[in-house]
């Protein structure tokens, strides 16, 4: 990072000075080039003032893959106000939890999407209609380029939502320079060039999406967003792939072995694919397995990636190769791989204090792409962003990622287990506890305990509950709260649940049934 460029919309514009008759966005109908994209950016950000967004915040976008939301975004990031996505296929309640995080925000209501209780929200927050915020044919109005120097590096760029154990959604706050590390990172290391299109396979509201956007528009790439519908549908997300010579693939690894079980053939036959990509969950090593054979003899890197919401979404990589699919490995998961330049790193015990080579610890992660907190929440911050744990009397921030590692002599570090009852399923963090919380604030429910089952290549959530009421009730519950992937695949009524000898409920015995 050069020293002038301390914020995005300065990285964005090198972008389009450079690449403006470029393709920055492709649908399947149209393509939009970077100038557009830019000029575009500017009309929805006058939109944005003139609804007087500095007011407010924090702009709530919905969680589509419309070309006008990747505007809105770009024109929020211009005035240097955060933008937080929700998900409008989400349970109202839950929407209304992360609004309420947010405080007062102006909030962009998707007109073609009526999945959405829309007149709960209108009636308690400042709403507008995309289609006015971001109109597009509005008169190009003039924005001093010395505007875009004021917006500095710790300026929040998104707020990202993650599960919290206390039943209401954390707000993870990640900056302009968190951002521009991550960048740097993407092109240095993994190697994305302009010449690149991207696979825009994540949603929105997860994590996965910010490798998505901020390594394609602002390295020059090309982003092909993918309709939700095509997610599911191998041989039409195969064949648009295709066609549109996607060379750079991300998504959590359950995507592909689902595609592999349904139309392998496809899977390993993109001709253009140079980088595939994943991460947010465990990669099933005989299916891992199946797609290195595929890609066999192709110039094709298979790249396991790691990291925290709260660290920029990544801080490791891990480029497979053949040894890792030896006899004696199968049974291992893939490593993390060494941790980014970008981060300083300690591996420590529960007293904070950095374990030995080779001895299991907590890993906490530190450097300019630690994110600046949860928004709002002061004290769940000081729990989780602590001291230096090499050099206490510093004031350099590290986060405890939960997650137990061990690094070996060689720098690369692999993933043991969690401290907590939190995991990844579908790529996505659940902390267990929060899915109890629900269920809990139900009436004439006694105790409930959510436990994660592995199976094979696969896992699921399962609720046991002691209470008076039948699992219909709990069900009702947990679809008003909670969103699809956070519900227990299977919910179990027993007359009272199995404690361990300290009285607590008994989790292991639970996980065991």
């Amino acid at each position: 990072m050069s020293k002038r460029t301390h914020n995005l919309n300065l990285l964005f514009q090198k972008v389009v000075e450079r690449f403006g008759e470029k393709d920055a966005l492709c649908f399947e109908s149209r393509c939009y080039t970077y100038h557009q994209l830019n000029e575009d950016a500017q009309r929805c950000m006058w939109g944005l003032l003139h609804n007087k967004v500095y007011q407010r915040q924090v702009v709530a976008l919905p969680a589509t893959k419309s070309y006008e939301v990747y505007v809105a975004l770009l024109a929020a990031l211009r005035l240097g106000v955060p933008y937080s996505f929700y998900d409008t296929k989400s349970p109202l309640d839950r929407v209304l939890s992360q609004l309420e995080v947010l405080g007062d925000p102006l909030v962009v209501m998707d007109e073609a999407d009526g999945s959405l209780q829309r007149d709960t929200i209108q009636n308690q927050y400042h709403c507008h209609e995309l289609s006015t915020v971001c109109k597009l044919d509005r008169t190009l109005e003039e924005f001093s380029s010395d505007s875009l120097q004021r917006v500095g590096d710790t300026t929040i760029a998104y707020i990202m939502f993650t599960s919290g154990s206390t039943g209401t959604p954390k707000g993870v706050s990640i900056s302009h320079g968190n951002l521009l590390y991550l960048i740097s990172w993407i092109k240095e290391k993994v190697g994305v060039t302009a010449e690149d299109r991207l696979s825009g396979l994540n949603k929105q509201y997860f994590d996965n999406s910010v490798f998505d956007l901020y390594g394609s528009l602002f390295t020059g790439a090309t982003l092909y967003p993918v309709a939700d519908e095509l997610l599911i549908d191998s041989a039409s997300l195969f064949d648009y792939l295709e066609k549109q010579k996607i060379s750079v693939w991300f998504s959590v690894p359950s995507l592909l072995v689902y595609h592999l079980s349904m139309a392998a053939k496809r899977v390993v036959a993109l001709s253009s694919i140079r980088k595939i990509l994943f991460g947010g969950e465990v990669f099933p090593k005989p299916s891992l397995k199946q797609l290195w054979e595929g890609y066999q003899g192709r110039p094709v890197e298979l790249i396991n990636v790691y990291g925290p919401t709260e660290c920029t979404c990544i801080c490791s990589m891990y480029p497979l190769k053949e040894e890792d699919f030896a006899p004696e490995k199968m049974e291992q998961i893939a490593p993390l791989g060494e941790v980014s330049d970008y981060f300083s790193y300690a591996v420590v015990d529960q007293e904070n204090r950095p374990v030995a080579t080779g001895e299991v610890g907590e890993l906490t992660l530190g450097g300019g792409a630690v994110g600046k907190g949860y928004w709002g929440r002061e004290d769940l911050s000081e729990k989780v962003f602590v001291s230096n744990p090499s050099s206490p009397y510093l004031k350099d921030l590290y986060y405890k990622t939960g997650d137990l590692v061990r690094e070996q002599a060689c720098g690369q570090v692999e993933f043991i287990s969690r401290v907590d009852y939190q995991i990844k399923h579908m790529g996505h963090r659940i902390e267990l506890p929060e899915i109890e919380s629900v269920v809990l604030a139900g009436a004439e429910i006694v105790e409930a305990c959510a436990v994660y089952k592995q199976i094979g290549s696969s896992g699921y959530i399962q609720l046991y509950y002691h209470g008076a009421v039948e699992e219909e009730v709990v069900i009702a519950l947990l679809e008003k709260k909670l969103p699809a992937y956070m519900r227990p695949r299977k919910i179990d009524k027993m007359d009272g649940l199995p404690k361990n000898k300290n009285g607590k409920i008994d989790r292991k015995k639970l996980g065991e049934l």
